[in-house]
């Protein structure tokens, strides 16, 4: 969100210094806007993002998009500093026109090399239909119903003069539903499954 920054020391009467810092913004908000065709279809993206919401330094963007009979239209925002603090939250919301996903990330990165330990959790739900494929043609269709979780916790190690060593430790969590529609072929349905491991 800055173009440049600029420190500069100030001497003052009594010993002291003060320092002097000015800083130039950057042009946070960007428009987006494609427009051609990709294997046969034609497609068209319009969009904008705002990088620095009145100069809080929090982002929220809007895309909409369509590519043959796929229509999407994608929602997030992002804040790198969470209620005053060092966490990042991510929430987004992106709905087509088959289902929609949801989900947030909560992140405390290393915003240093000196940093001792980040961790975060991330969570998103995703509801659509699917299908199977048979020839190149689709089969089969019916709802998929995904679920994803996970945290993470990571840790520097002992500090070396010469490089930056860390150690990541999570936990991931999947799983996936699916139920039969109108068009669903006999015995076609997938069985639900769950995932989750270190």
């Amino acid at each position: 969100i800055f173009r440049k920054a600029e420190i500069r020391p100030l001497t003052r009467p009594d010993g002291r210094a003060d320092l002097s810092v000015r800083t130039q913004d950057s042009w946070t908000l960007n428009l987006q806007l494609s427009v051609g065709t990709e294997g046969g279809e034609s497609f068209f993206t319009y969009g904008v993002t705002e990088n620095n919401i009145l100069g809080y330094g929090k982002s929220v963007g809007a895309v909409h998009s369509q590519s043959g009979q796929a229509v999407t239209n994608d929602f997030r925002y992002s804040d790198d500093r969470f209620w005053g603090t060092r966490f990042r939250l991510s929430p987004f919301y992106t709905r087509r026109n088959q289902g929609d996903s949801l989900g947030a990330d909560l992140i405390r990165p290393f915003f240093s090399l000196d940093t001792p330990q980040a961790g975060g959790v991330s969570w998103a739900r995703t509801i659509g239909e699917t299908s199977l494929q048979e020839d190149g043609q689709e089969s089969s269709k019916f709802l998929q119903r995904s679920r994803t979780a996970s945290a993470s916790y990571w840790r520097r190690l002992p500090h070396e003069s010469l490089f930056v060593q860390r150690l990541e430790a999570g936990w991931y969590s999947q799983r996936e539903e699916f139920t039969a529609t109108s068009q669903t072929l006999p015995q076609t349905l997938p069985a639900g499954r769950e995932l989750s491991g270190p």
